[in-house]
This record gives structure tokens, sequence and C-alpha cells, in this order.
């Protein structure tokens, strides 16, 4: 898959150059084609050999040595309510990655079923089967959702995930928290 995602953004790339030298070349930029063309095969060049160690480097896309790597994604299946007992669902994603299983760096981005759309950042840790994650909402549409502490513990034997989003930092549940719940896609490589 790797493979050819990386052949795709070649062949893509190589295209898009030779269209712009095309044009440039009806306008008269003879020099300025050259280059194109010399930095088009170079960079080509350089994206298929990433591809053939792709395909000669066995297990090329494995974790690192002594590296751990987490990641957790949800449907809109983990469900909670708000403060005002409305219903709200979550579409979850989240990674981490560290060399020490204790001190990982997290990050991830929550889609509510109200369309608010956030991005966070913090560190997790794992014991077991179990990860936590823990955050703070860095970027949102809802402006008012920065800030706002975040919280997933998901358990790899269960693929269960538990959200805890707050207090929230603002908007109309200002200080609430929403605890959410449902399965999810649990996966820990180390």
């Amino acid at each position: 898959m790797r493979v050819l995602t990386t052949l795709g953004t070649a062949a893509a790339l190589t295209l898009a150059a030779a269209a712009v030298a095309e044009h440039i070349l009806r306008c008269g930029h003879a020099r300025f084609v050259r280059a194109l063309l010399l930095r088009r095969i170079v960079v080509g060049g350089a994206l298929v050999a990433m591809a053939a160690m792709t395909l000669l480097v066995p297990n090329a896309t494995a974790t690192a040595p002594g590296t751990v790597e987490v990641q957790v994604k949800s449907e809109w299946d983990v469900t909670g309510l708000r403060p005002n007992g409305t219903t709200v669902n979550f579409l979850l994603k989240a990674v981490a990655d560290g060399s020490d299983p204790s001190t990982l760096i997290a990050g991830g981005r929550i889609e509510g079923s109200n369309r608010a759309i956030s991005e966070w950042s913090g560190t997790g840790a794992i014991s077991g089967d179990v990860v936590t994650l823990t955050g703070v909402v860095t970027d949102s549409n809802a402006s008012f959702l920065i800030g706002s502490p975040v919280k997933l513990v998901a358990d790899a034997s269960t693929n269960f995930v538990t959200f805890v989003f707050g207090p929230l930092a603002g908007g109309p549940f200002a200080g609430k928290t929403i605890n959410a719940e449902g399965p999810a896609r649990v996966t820990i490589r180390s």
C-alpha cells in the first residue's frame, strides 16, 4: 500500500511538473523549463528510489526498535451526554509514540455530532493493554473549545474507549465535562 502511494505521488508530481513546463515553454522561458525538467527528474528519481527501498527492505514500515506506537480510531459510536441531557456522538482519532511506554507524545482529532472539529496534543502512557492519553485542545472550529482538557482511556483487548472532554473552556457548557464511551480500534505496536 505504501509503495503504491509513493509511486502515485511520484507520478502526480511528474505530471504536474510536465504541465507547468509545457506552459512555461509556450511562454518562451526555455532556461526555466530546463531547470524545472532537471528538478523533475531528480525528485521523481528520489521518490522511485524511496518506493524501491520500501519493497526491498523487509519490514520497512515496522516500528523502529525501542519505539512504541499507539493508534485509537473510532467511528461515530462513541456516545455521551451533554450537560443539558442531549446525546452527542464523537468520531475520535488519536496517535501516540515514544521510546518509553510510560512517556508517550500524543495528539489527535475529535469530531462531534454538533459539527465541532478539534485538534489536541498531549502525552500518554501504556499499562498492559490499556492506553491513557491526555491533552488539551489546541485548535478548533469552535474556538471556545481551545484549552479544554481531553482524556482517552482505550483498551486494546476489548477495543473500547472512554472519552472525557472537559471541563470545557468556554461556550454554552463552560466548566462542564462530557463523558462518552464506545467501541474503537485500538492498536499498540512495540
